[in-house]
């Protein structure tokens, strides 16, 4: 599973003390396009003599193909996903939820339903977040019980699972409305998935007639999961959908009567089991890749990597990332010591991939490996998010840039070996987008270096 070494977070200070007098010429000599000498504004200006020792380059090779994604972690993220969809050129996707319960921090720790019981309902609330990846085309989600606690401090990663009973507490088919509010007698709510649990379930839960504390709940219910169950989705249909666990109207609401508690012989008393910050939840994800495109199996198989000359793929989830290479750094500071004063990675969109229902994500990032297998943040990263880049503009539509001047110049001066660096999806936990990326080989939509140099003769 990926892990970022936080230790090496701290920039390091053998990096080129030109660095920043370099970038800021770059910035002030360049306009968006410009790669010919003579439409640099105040180039005219230098010496010839510097003129010649200046380089303008966006043809360096780069070798890019699309590997599977590690496992991410879930747990304690901001939100939760659940639900599932069927990609056209990806195949299937699904997230689904493991939660703990608890009793409302507002109540007594012990909690005493009453006498004279008389079950009603039991129904598991989840909120949703004004947000989707997909269409709004009818799901089925089915509950279970966990049969196994969860660990409120250990990590959970998209991977993991937990036992759950065989027998569902509930199969529910129902079309997504993460933007419509639920009226509840003549109350309006927030948007939320309402699902009717096992009346057996419900009675149990109130023969129990109370808890003496929450351990004593946690001992009885160790937790719910809620998964997707959509075999038959057909190809471009489906969503992964968003929910908010921490809100303060997620849970299980237990509605009951009796005749000692309510202020009134046969009302109804609501009791909910709140799922909070207080309790652990994580999701797991999966992909089906049996159904993808020709070209992303291949490469993902490893059967053919030069398919990623022509296009690469990334995907949230712990999906995929797109690795790149760059072969022939070195060759620059081949004969001369070398300076880089600009280097924009430019991520050109295959335009034919985005559709109303699969928008880029929002951002991306990069990351680097060692010798080990182990990624770290590049340096670039650190200088900060609006000279890093990576976020994608609706304005310049199919495109992503990155400035990585300073990888590059660690490249060419042998400081860092070229394992890769790593295109992936930012917030993959918490998001289902996906992306089709001009590999560094595609003739329209080409994944390209630009880069501005100078260059000092080795004496």
């Amino acid at each position: 599973m990926t892990k970022i070494n936080k230790n090496y977070f701290t920039l390091r200070a053998n990096q080129p003390a030109n660095f920043f007098l370099f970038t800021a010429l770059a910035l002030c000599f360049f306009t968006e396009s410009c790669l010919k000498e003579n439409d640099i504004v105040g180039l005219h200006v230098l010496p010839k003599s510097d003129l010649l020792n200046v380089g303008f380059k966006d043809t360096t090779t780069l070798i890019t193909y699309t590997v599977r994604e590690d496992s991410v972690k879930t747990d304690g993220t901001s939100l939760n996903l659940i639900g599932s969809y069927n990609d056209p050129i990806f195949g299937k996707s699904s997230a689904s939820v493991y939660t703990q319960l608890t009793l409302p921090s507002s109540t007594p720790s012990a909690v005493n339903f009453g006498t004279n019981l008389a079950f009603d309902s039991l129904v598991l609330i989840l909120p949703y977040v004004d947000n989707f990846y997909g269409t709004l085309d009818a799901q089925t989600f089915k509950v279970y019980q966990l049969t196994q606690p969860l660990l409120i401090d250990s990590a959970y990663y998209s991977g993991q699972s937990a036992l759950i009973s065989p027998q569902p507490l509930a199969s529910m088919n129902f079309v997504p409305a993460p933007v419509d509010s639920v009226l509840i007698g003549t109350l309006k709510y927030e948007p939320q998935l309402r699902i009717r649990l096992s009346d057996a379930f419900g009675r149990n839960i109130l023969k129990q007639g109370g808890f003496v504390d929450n351990p004593t709940f946690q001992s009885f219910l160790q937790g719910l999961c809620i998964v997707p169950d959509n075999p038959t989705q057909a190809s471009g249909t489906g969503a992964i959908l968003y929910f908010n666990l921490t809100d303060p109207s997620a849970g299980m609401t237990l509605y009951y009567r009796n005749n000692t508690n309510s202020p009134g012989v046969g009302d109804t008393i609501a009791f909910t089991f709140s799922i909070n910050n207080s309790c652990l939840h994580f999701d797991h994800f999966s992909h089906d890749y049996s159904t993808a495109r020709s070209d992303l199996a291949k490469q993902i198989s490893g059967a053919d990597l030069t398919q990623g000359k022509n296009l690469t793929y990334v995907q949230s989830m712990s999906g995929l990332k797109t690795k790149i290479t760059f072969p022939y750094i070195k060759n620059y500071a081949k004969d001369s010591t070398c300076s880089v004063n600009l280097a924009e990675l430019i991520l050109n969109i295959d335009p034919s991939s985005i559709t109303g229902n699969y928008v880029p994500p929002p951002q991306l990032t990069l990351v680097r490996e060692d010798a080990t297998g182990k990624v770290y943040f590049i340096d670039d990263y650190f200088v900060g998010s609006t000279y890093f880049g990576g976020v994608y503009d609706p304005t310049n539509p199919y495109q992503y840039h990155f400035n990585i001047a300073r990888y590059i110049q660690e490249l060419m001066n042998g400081t860092l070996q070229d394992y890769g660096l790593y295109i992936l999806v930012s917030g993959s936990a918490v998001n289902g987008n996906r992306l089709v990326l001009g590999g560094g080989g595609n003739s329209a939509n080409k994944m390209r270096l630009r880069m501005s140099y100078t260059k000092s003769k080795i004496h």
